[in-house]
């Protein structure tokens, strides 16, 4: 008899479990109690889009968008993200800057030191002397020559094609970087990113179709350009083009 017990248990076990003989079967029911715990909706760094929301208990003293609040400790915008790990400071804790381009280290951990980083030689505010070999000007985009080492030349190099200050370049065929190969739905950089979503157009000065802003004038007019509720210097674009100095402190 108890082998048919057995037998009976392991058969409804799914179902109801087992149970010594005698005992009767728990009716009470598990109460759900939800965490009252007051949760800000804080932004998400990786997000770009997600919304501030001020935590509790902490008062916002302004943005977290330049080199002093970014490197001072304090979470600003009270996001509870602090300096670095705030989305808004990527342009001011990158390899972007005096010290970070000529440390020796790879700080953005994308495996590429220094002046060899895509991000100083694009970064308007470098000192003349840090990284003093990168092509940004008409002479350096139409001498032949890699000049900043990085294995490209004159008009195919970031610093020329996306320069206001060189008039000397056209857009190569096989790159996204005027206003025709920015609007023709035709990746022609072959990186997955087609016209104003690719940073070629949209992070470019000699682009027109994408309305960004990536001029002196558009990224110190107190507007909004491109609709993505940043303004001026507050948004990135404004730290990605080696032309545009408005912002430098």
């Amino acid at each position: 008899m108890r082998e048919l017990a057995i037998i009976a248990c392991l058969a409804s076990i799914l179902a109801a479990g087992c149970r010594e003989d005698g005992e009767t079967a728990d009716t009470s029911v598990d109460t759900f109690i939800p965490d009252t715990h007051d949760v800000a909706d804080v932004h998400d760094p990786t997000d770009p889009g997600a919304e501030d929301v001020p935590s509790e208990g902490c008062v916002p003293t302004g943005g977290e968008n330049t080199l002093p609040s970014c490197t001072d400790g304090v979470d600003n915008d009270c996001n509870t993200f602090t300096d670095c790990d705030d989305y808004e400071c990527e342009w001011y804790c990158g390899e972007n800057n005096d010290a970070a381009c000529s440390d020796g280290d790879d700080n953005d951990g994308d495996t590429v030191v220094d002046c060899l980083d895509i991000d100083c030689q694009t970064a308007p505010c470098l000192s003349p002397t840090v990284c003093p070999n990168r092509e940004d000007t008409n002479e350096e985009c139409s001498d032949g020559e890699d000049n900043d080492g990085d294995g490209r030349q004159d008009c195919a190099v970031y610093t020329c094609n996306r320069n206001a200050s060189v008039t000397v370049c056209t857009c190569p065929d096989y790159l996204e970087c005027d206003d025709t190969s920015c609007n023709d739905d035709i990746d022609q950089d072959t990186n997955t990113f087609i016209d104003c979503d690719d940073f070629s157009c949209s992070r470019n000065p000699n682009v027109t179709v994408c309305d960004s802003e990536v001029t002196n004038a558009l990224c110190s007019d107190g507007i909004d350009n491109d609709g993505n509720s940043y303004i001026d210097c507050a948004d990135n674009a404004c730290h990605d083009v080696v032309s545009v100095t408005a912002c430098c402190e």
